[in-house]
């Protein structure tokens, strides 16, 4: 192979890289915004993985463009700053992802306790879940009848309000038949389809953004064997 030809690889492989790291950056914000409240329920150390996630997206990025010019302009101490870059970040990513996974069971467990002991008592853990619950468009954990084991169902013997289904204008559809569990006035998707969502979702991605990172490194170091 021609040195012109590992270029053009390494070209390739960086912007596949720049596209997944954009794909990550732009999966980790979303999930931290749109996890609501819900990042103040669960581990705060699966977030912490989440950011990881983050700031390697934005540093994948930033390297592709770097790893470009250290292949076009053929510069050994460019290819070793933009390998030893990516490797420390493909690591992280790897720490990030197995954040994730490693608490995934501490995070549902928290969900559970905070829904069942605390939701009408605690105003910050109410209000968080109402929140979740009417941006996710999901109630309980898994199910609506998760509810019926909680302190606030025993109480009152209904479901939260913002379980129940809302028209464009939010307003709650028939909150009688709500309150009944109806199956079309009531969210039937449990809110932990949210964090599985994010976690298949980051994952999915990042899995796939650190092979081809490691493809371009592969091949930039065989590009460096060329150089004289």
């Amino acid at each position: 192979m021609g040195k012109r030809l590992f270029n053009y690889l390494v070209v390739t492989f960086n912007l596949l890289s720049f596209l997944f790291g954009a794909a990550v950056l732009g999966l980790g914000i979303w999930a931290s915004i749109q996890s609501g409240g819900l990042r103040n329920i669960v581990d705060e150390v699966m977030f912490a993985g989440i950011y990881i996630l983050i700031a390697c997206g934005a540093l994948v990025m930033l390297l592709a463009f770097f790893g470009c010019y250290a292949s076009v302009a053929e510069s050994k101490p460019a290819i070793v700053v933009y390998c030893t870059a990516l490797l420390v970040a493909v690591g992280l990513e790897v720490v990030g992802c197995v954040i994730l996974f490693a608490y995934y069971d501490a995070s549902r467990n928290r969900l559970t306790d905070s829904y069942s002991t605390k939701y009408g008592i605690d105003d910050k853990v109410t209000k968080i879940w109402d929140d979740a619950q009417i941006k996710g468009k999901c109630c309980g954990r898994e199910y609506p009848s998760d509810w019926d084991s909680s302190f606030y169902y025993r109480a009152n013997k209904t479901y939260p309000d913002s379980c129940c289904v809302r028209n464009d204008s939010a307003d709650i559809l028939d909150l009688v038949r709500c309150y009944n569990g109806e199956h079309e006035f009531i969210y039937t998707q449990g809110c932990e389809g949210l964090l599985k969502l994010y976690y298949y979702a980051i994952a999915g991605t990042t899995i796939p953004a650190v092979m081809f990172q490691l493809i371009s490194v592969a091949i930039i170091a065989c590009l460096y064997q060329h150089i004289y």
